[in-house]
């Protein structure tokens, strides 16, 4: 039976932070949180940790939603006043679904959801599990005999979870991430080397983003093209090391650390080449936004790259861990625009195709919408 509010459909989005609407998993969280208020649902965000974002920002960004935040730690074990609070917040919302996002809540918050008597519980998996502990999946483990199903956001999560975690298969679906494309606008094709600049977008807190391989293949690089110029678009506490690094590698005014910025789909129609030298991903935005730009890719072979980029059609695959192989795949792109331009066009087409906004959010009310009929 619906779970409603004059006749809207009752749900709760939980996660374990909320912190920027610019990383990945929140970027996705943030398109329904901004929809689904438009489309019978009444919508609720549960954080365990509190941050400037929520408390600030959200509040605009998303009017129709109620934003509550607990104030705990992320391991909920450690914080039994925001256990108790999660507890009676589902018991006196009553939501027709609860959807979870990140370890805590995907483990913690199932089973608290669960005792609180909320049948219908959406678990997801976002990336291949490089973060997770012994005990994270063994909590998972649990958590997934009370959940109605996991979503993943690529064909390589699913198998991983599969694998590691031994759920069902009829209970894990793919729903793959979703772009808008306000604001993109095509890259101009850039056929000079003087102008070429070659870019990466990550999340500086994260080692497996792996952005000191980019500086080192910028170093190869710079070896035969001294005009090219390298962009790090994020921020995080390892922007000092790196910039070390660069400077290290007499990178001083090539490599440039732009920080976080809120008009990343300005920047990247300024670049030739869009850069991910991951060790490990789910399926990646940045990715996405280079291809929504019309630029070509360079990505290591790892997760759900191979189900964005096409080698050699939408750009080149390259293996972990291998700043020879990522310099001279970004050599090879530079030095050939023609085919360069061919592979930022293809994967432009790609993108609009096949992974608009409308498309996620449709699967996703549809997968919803099939446990409250």
């Amino acid at each position: 039976m619906r779970k409603k509010i004059d006749n809207k459909i009752k749900i709760t989005y939980l996660v374990d932070f909320f912190r920027t609407i610019n990383a990945g998993t929140e970027r996705q969280l943030g398109y329904l949180l901004t929809h689904l208020p438009e489309l019978n649902y009444s919508v609720q965000l549960i954080s365990l940790q509190d941050s400037l974002f929520l408390k600030d920002e959200a509040p605009r960004l998303f009017p129709k939603v109620a934003i509550k935040t607990l104030g705990g730690q992320s391991d909920l074990s450690k914080s039994l006043s925001a256990f108790t609070r999660l507890y009676l917040l589902l018991r006196n919302s009553k939501p027709g679904i609860v959807h979870t996002f990140f370890p805590a809540s995907n483990s913690f918050g199932v089973l608290i959801s669960r005792l609180a008597g909320i049948r219908n519980i959406v678990s997801s998996r976002r990336d291949m599990g490089f973060n997770l502990t012994k005990k994270d999946i063994v909590l998972l483990r649990l958590a997934n005999h009370f959940v109605s199903c996991v979503v993943s956001n690529s064909r390589a999560v699913q198998e991983h979870t599969l694998k590691v975690e031994g759920i069902k298969e009829n209970k894990i679906h793919v729903i793959y991430n979703g772009i808008s494309f306000d604001g993109h606008i095509q890259t101009s094709n850039k056929n000079g080397l003087k102008e070429a600049i070659v870019g990466i977008v990550a999340n500086i807190n994260r080692p497996i983003k792996r952005v000191d391989l980019f500086i080192k293949a910028a170093s190869i690089v710079k070896k035969n093209f001294s005009h090219v110029k390298f962009w790090i678009i994020g921020e995080g506490y390892q922007r000092n090391e790196l910039e070390r690094l660069a400077s290290d590698l007499g990178l001083n005014k090539s490599a440039i650390f732009l920080g976080r910025r809120k008009d990343v789909q300005k920047l990247l129609q300024k670049l030739s080449v869009g850069v991910i030298c991951s060790d490990s991903e789910g399926f990646s935005n940045s990715i996405m936004e280079y291809m929504a730009a019309g630029l070509p890719v360079v990505a290591t072979n790892v997760g759900g790259n191979p189900e964005l980029v096409q080698d050699g059609k939408t750009g080149l695959l390259i293996p972990a861990n291998n700043e020879v192989a990522l310099a001279e795949a970004i050599t090879n792109l530079l030095t050939d625009s023609k085919t360069a331009n061919r592979m930022g066009n293809a994967g432009r087409e790609i993108i609009i195709s096949k992974f608009p906004v409308d498309g996620m959010l449709q699967k996703t009310r549809q997968l919803y919408e099939s446990f409250l009929i």
